[in-house]
């Protein structure tokens, strides 16, 4: 065995993930999470094989603000994800534990994100032809935030390669959290990296507004929402915001794919660029709410 799990630190309804180590006698081991999906999920052998597929599609993306992913451990009917462990919380935790948290911060983590997401949606095979990767689950749980401060993408089992999203078995299934989907998904249209686009715009209005964007009493009516539902401006709900973030973040989440940025760079340069100095917190100031919760 080449990683030693140790501790159990988060379960859901896909896999556990542990805290472990590399295995070995070297002086120093360095802190891995082990991400462990179920085994039910593993006796499908089309979720086995995209789930390796996708993994190993992962594990090439090498960038600050992904969680990368080491290896892929098969051994049987069991299959390990070997990821960096990043000490932090996610930004789920952070917004739910600080009850919010200023607007620059959100802008910190966002830009992160952007930075992240763009080098996924860079990746080349080998060949240098695109691979057309797009996460598909972009959301405040699959952004983590370091005690250092820096935000990182995670998660990319849902994630698919332009190769995988041809593949018939992959059809008529949604994947990821509803209230971030973008509507081309949502009505089964084809999809590219500017649904990631609009899952973080999502997000980025979500932090600064402090409340959720589509809200609805189950996942239908959320998916309605998320196709119809009238979404308000920043200047109605923080008015001190909307010259620097509205016009940025009104393109993120237009409806119409065409109508948004075209790539997370763009729309990270855009926010960069239209923020106010104040309106963009350093690291050290983000690590030090996260070490505050």
């Amino acid at each position: 065995m080449r990683y030693q799990p140790s501790i159990s630190i988060a379960t859901g309804g896909m896999a556990e993930i542990f805290l472990g180590t590399t295995a070995g006698d070297q002086p120093v081991r360095p802190l891995v999470a082990i991400k462990r999906p179920h085994p039910h999920l593993l006796r499908d052998r089309a979720f086995k094989e995209s789930l390796l597929h996708e993994a190993r599609i992962a594990a090439r993306i090498h960038h600050a603000n992904v969680v990368a992913v080491r290896d892929v451990v098969v051994d049987g009917d069991r299959v390990d994800l070997v990821m960096d462990y990043v000490e932090g919380v996610s930004f789920a935790e952070l917004l739910e534990k600080a009850r919010g948290v200023p607007p620059a911060v959100a802008v910190r983590v966002v830009l992160d994100a952007c930075a992240g997401l763009h080098a996924a949606h860079e990746l080349s095979d080998d060949d240098g032809t695109p691979l057309g990767i797009v996460h598909r689950d972009v959301s405040p749980q699959n952004i983590l935030v370091g005690l250092d401060g820096v935000a990182r993408v995670t998660d990319f089992g849902v994630a698919k390669s332009l190769e995988s999203r041809a593949r018939a078995t992959t059809e008529g299934a949604l994947k990821g959290k509803v209230g971030y989907m973008a509507p081309e998904y949502v009505d089964g249209r084809p999809i590219d990296r500017r649904a990631d686009v609009f899952a973080l715009g999502v997000v980025l209005w979500e932090a600064l507004a402090n409340e959720r964007l589509f809200k609805g009493r189950n996942d239908a009516e959320i998916l309605v929402k998320v196709q119809s539902a009238r979404i308000p401006r920043m200047r109605e709900i923080a008015p001190e915001l909307a010259d620097a973030i509205d016009p940025v973040l009104g393109r993120a989440i237009e409806r119409v794919p065409e109508g948004r940025w075209p790539t997370a760079r763009a729309f990270g340069n855009a926010l960069e660029e239209s923020a106010r100095p104040d309106l963009v917190a350093t690291y050290e100031e983000v690590g030090a709410i996260v070490r505050a919760v």
